[in-house]
């Protein structure tokens, strides 16, 4: 891949400092040289959309109007006219799942949040609640630790950015103003909250899995937990046999130092507080 051996660096996050020949302003301050450079590259025409390996590195193509490639560097190649909003968006989320799946770190889908000195993390398919439990959890006490990328490092999450993202009905939900908070994507009504960010590692003690159904909270173990974990790469459209061995045997390990919970929300906001409430109280009693 060409690249910019010098990009100046604009900030880290998930522990990596990151180069780029134009700012990035959601990244925290960093010092030293960057440990992955990000170059850009305008094109003309329809991008491929989806996932591909092309000649060895790891490729995600959006809507037609973006396109990363991923190996020691990244590209991002682009319709001319895009708005930066969405590329930085694809780069700091898919990107560095990407990105850390190359460098062999164990990616999960979900949001992870610190609670009496231990992380929890959401997860589940898009659309089902994870950012909305997440915020219910925010607003009593937890702190944020990672947004929708859970990049797993000797058994704790790697910090993220210091913000979480919300559809409009959830920000006015939370008693923000949803028009004083920056839209993450000029076609989606998804707004980005500040959050406060906990920086310092901690171990991964619990993993929330949502799905929609009748409300009701429940442990899995054996082989129910680990298959739900299974589940949860944030990449997996990218693995090949042997890596999925590898995946395999990182969620066998975690399997064993986790505790794996299933909490089925009805669905509307409202019942939120009500499975939180739930969750806290299950948290709160002997593993």
């Amino acid at each position: 891949m060409r690249a910019s051996r010098h990009a100046p660096l604009r900030g880290q996050v998930f522990g990596f400092r990151i180069g780029c020949s134009l700012p990035l302003p959601e990244l925290a301050p960093a010092v030293g040289e960057a440990d992955v450079c990000v170059d850009l590259a305008p094109c003309e025409g329809v991008l491929a959309t989806g996932y591909e390996r092309p000649g060895g590195a790891l490729a995600y193509g959006y809507a037609g109007v973006a396109r990363l490639i991923v190996d020691d560097r990244i590209l991002v190649q682009h319709t001319p006219d895009l708005d930066p909003a969405i590329w930085r968006l694809l780069l700091l989320g898919t990107g560095m799942a990407l990105y850390s799946h190359r460098r062999g770190l164990p990616v999960l889908h979900g949001t992870t949040v610190r609670l009496d000195g231990s992380d929890l993390i959401v997860c589940g398919p898009s659309g089902v609640g994870k950012s909305t439990v997440t915020a219910a959890l925010l607003a009593r006490g937890a702190g944020l630790v990672a947004d929708d990328v859970g990049i797993l490092d000797q058994g704790a999450i790697r910090p993220g950015l210091a913000r979480i993202k919300v559809w409009e009905d959830t920000a006015a939900w939370l008693g923000h103003d949803p028009t004083s908070l920056a839209r993450v994507h000029p076609g989606f009504d998804k707004r980005a909250i500040p959050v406060a960010l906990e920086e310092e590692p901690a171990p991964l003690r619990t993993v929330v899995v949502l799905e929609r159904g009748p409300a009701g909270l429940e442990r899995l173990e054996g082989p129910a937990a680990l298959l739900e974990l299974l589940a949860l790469h944030r990449v997996a459209e990218v693995l090949v046999p042997a890596e999925s061995a590898v995946w395999m045997a990182a969620m066998s390990v975690l399997a064993s130092s986790v505790r794996v919970l299933r909490l089925r929300l009805p669905g509307p906001l409202d019942t939120v507080p009500t499975a939180v409430d739930h969750l806290l109280a299950t948290l709160a009693e002997p593993a």
